[in-house]
C-alpha cells in the first residue's frame, strides 16, 4: 500500500489530507482523505488503508471554476455514495446540482441525498454541529456501500 500526506485545494484554503493506493500494476482508484473537526487522526488513516476504493469529503465538489473535482466525473468508475448536509456553505445547492448533473452526464452510480436539519460536519461526533439522527443515517449508507462494494482482506 502506497500513501502520503497531500494537500487538496479546496474553495476555502487547503484540506489537509492522505492518499493511499495498492501497490503494483493496474489502474486504481484509491484517493482517499478524511480532513474533519479534528485534523487527520490515526483511526481515521487507517480505515482509509482499508477502503482505498471509496471517498469522503466535505466540499467545494461542484464549484463554478475550471479546477472543480465535478469536472473529472468522466474518469470516476468507483460507486459513490454522497451525503450532504442541508447547509452548508462549502457545498451549496448550486454546487450539489453542478455536481449531480456531472455525475449523471458521465453515468456515474451513485446515490446522493441531503440530510435535514444537518450543517456542514454533522456526520462527526466530536463537532458542535453532530446531529446524530443524520449521522447514523448516513453512516447506514456508507457502510452498506462498503459492504456491497469492498472486499475484505
Amino acid at each position: 500500500m502506497t500513501e502520503q500526506a497531500v494537500d487538496i485545494k479546496t474553495v476555502d484554503g487547503a484540506a489537509d489530507s492522505h492518499e493511499f493506493y495498492p501497490d503494483g500494476p493496474g489502474s486504481w482508484s484509491a484517493v482517499i482523505f478524511f480532513p474533519d473537526g479534528l485534523g487527520i487522526r490515526p483511526e481515521m488513516q487507517a480505515m482509509a488503508r482499508r477502503l482505498a476504493a471509496a471517498g469522503y469529503y466535505g466540499g467545494g465538489l461542484g464549484a463554478d471554476s475550471p479546477d472543480s473535482p465535478h469536472h473529472l466525473a468522466p474518469k470516476i468508475r468507483a460507486k459513490l455514495h454522497i451525503g450532504l448536509a442541508e447547509t452548508d456553505d462549502s457545498m451549496p445547492l448550486e454546487m450539489v446540482d453542478r455536481l449531480t448533473a456531472a455525475l449523471d452526464k458521465a453515468g456515474v452510480d451513485y446515490q446522493a441525498e441531503v440530510y435535514p436539519g444537518t450543517r456542514h460536519g454533522w456526520a462527526v461526533a466530536d463537532t458542535p454541529v453532530y446531529q446524530r439522527e443524520g449521522a447514523e443515517h448516513h453512516w447506514d449508507r456508507l457502510l452498506a456501500l462498503f459492504r456491497a462494494t469492498l472486499q475484505a482482506g
